[in-house]
């Protein structure tokens, strides 16, 4: 596995944004974990959900006492840094089957990844990347320098907590200029609250740096409460790129 890009960043809290599924970034603990009868990372009387959010954790380069530190925070109503609007410390971009993934790690060792579908991406079990949007991406291009790609899935999830997707239509040109022309089939998966189907816009269609996003509303039990969670798509002339604030 190549990384396309590390950045490292300083971290430093911001005010409130937000609190699902796929492993992208498997470490060699992960390797190391044994999954066999009887064997599971945290006590048996953990709730499916807690272990489902465990493994995406450790399978995502988490390390397992970190994992079960962030589990139980969660849990008690705290707020991991990944939800709470904190800077990531570090930010890797890879492409991985077929897909530009984004892992973003925080202070706490908490994390997000994102993903933008490219075509020929395999969808499935098998990847470890199950997508529930409706739709196949594809493209098409021009020996005029521009290549247009037609409902690609962008993907953004914290694990078994909260995930968001939809579809995205653009074009990137060599002349460093990206338009978004349509986006479609939000879909959102939540556990331990509730939330809204993502309102989708488009918030810069044609530029250097065109945007979209997913919007939801994340409604926790107390003292979790409201947060306001969003999953971008950044386009370019050279790249399409995810980021996400839960």
């Amino acid at each position: 596995m190549v990384f396309a890009s590390i950045t490292r960043l300083a971290a430093t809290p911001e005010s409130s944004p937000c609190p699902a599924p796929s492993s992208a970034f498997a470490s060699a603990e992960a390797a190391s974990l044994e999954h066999v009868e009887g064997v599971r990372g945290l006590p048996t009387t953990a709730s499916d959900v807690d272990q489902d959010q465990f493994d995406w954790f450790v399978e995502n380069g988490v390390a397992p006492d970190t994992a079960r530190d962030l589990i139980a925070t969660f849990n008690s109503g705290g707020e991991i840094d990944s939800m709470s609007g904190a800077e990531p410390v570090e930010v890797r971009t890879s492409e991985i089957d077929g897909w530009n993934v984004t892992r973003a790690e925080f202070q706490d060792g908490s994390i997000s990844v994102s993903k933008v579908q490219l075509p020929g991406a395999e969808e499935g079990e098998a990847t470890g990347i199950s997508v529930r949007s409706v739709g196949s991406c594809g493209s098409t291009s021009s020996g005029s320098g521009w290549a247009s790609y037609y409902d690609c899935a962008v993907v953004g999830s914290n694990g078994a907590w909260l995930s968001m997707e939809f579809r995205a239509s653009y074009t990137r040109t060599n002349a460093n200029k990206a338009t978004i022309h349509s986006v479609s089939s939000p879909y959102v998966h939540a556990v331990g609250g509730t939330a809204a189907t993502p309102t989708l816009s488009i918030v810069t269609a044609t530029g250097t740096k065109a945007h979209a996003k997913a919007t939801t509303q994340f409604n926790g039990a107390p003292p979790v409460g409201s947060k306001t969670c969003t999953l971008n798509l950044y386009v370019t002339g050279a790249s399409a790129t995810t980021t996400q604030n839960y």
